[in-house]
């Protein structure tokens, strides 16, 4: 685990590969787009690698909060298939089940998020639940739209199994951001990576500048993480 400290209000943690937590959860569906990959190859070293990031964020006024984790298997054909894990607990079956137990005067916990996680960032300021609500499903799948992700990984399997939120302090927004940064450490070479490195990756990815604006002197750092071929 590697921890980030932007400032006094972001901190994020960062897992890679073996060392990625098991996030696991029950999942009601998936999202399944599949991509046909132009031009076919293995473009990374070993056929399976992974990323997980924990995020906290307390500028703004307010507390924001989310733990993503995807893994991605190269495999020799022409297609990119991708999976986003959403948890029962969170889709619209469960919300009905719930309300069903109320009118009836019975318990609702059996359609309920089951594993509270304990060791977070959030501690203290929120109950954090290991699984991928409807705003992290939308905030995955939504970054996920806007990425050439056949030209990033090229043929295999991407695959979101991992995931935590908070009861109050998780947003679609914050899932956005944690989507980017965890499709940056999967493709990234594990060679080049240090910690001050991956902190000017989260600050890119948390302060975007405008596409017109000048490189900043940070950039020279990421400019060494070329995608591993």
């Amino acid at each position: 685990m590697i921890p980030i400290e932007l400032n006094d209000t972001i901190k994020a943690r960062i897992w890679l590969d073996d060392d990625v937590p098991n996030w696991s959860f029950d999942a009601e569906g998936e999202t399944t787009p599949n991509y046909r990959v132009d031009t076919p190859k293995r473009k990374f070293s070993t056929r399976r690698r992974s990323a997980a990031v924990e995020l906290l964020r307390t500028d703004e006024g307010r507390v924001s909060y989310g733990a993503l984790g995807a893994t991605f298997y190269a495999k020799d054909n022409e297609w990119l298939s991708i999976y986003v894990h959403r948890s029962f607990a969170s889709s619209f079956m469960a919300e009905m089940l719930r309300n069903f137990a109320r009118e009836r005067g019975e318990k609702t916990s059996r359609y309920e998020e089951k594993v509270v996680l304990v060791d977070t960032l959030a501690k203290g300021l929120d109950t954090v639940y290991v699984a991928l609500n409807r705003d992290g499903v939308e905030g995955v799948s939504d970054t996920l739209e806007r990425i050439d992700l056949a030209h990033l990984f090229g043929s295999g399997t991407l695959r979101f199994p991992y995931g935590a939120y908070g009861r109050t302090t998780s947003s679609k927004e914050i899932f956005e951001q944690l989507t980017g940064i965890v499709l940056k450490l999967l493709v990234l070479n594990r060679k080049t990576l240090t910690p001050r490195i991956l902190k000017n990756l989260l600050k890119r990815e948390l302060f975007p500048a405008p596409s017109k604006e000048a490189a900043q002197p940070e950039d020279a750092d990421l400019a060494t993480l070329e995608v591993e071929e």
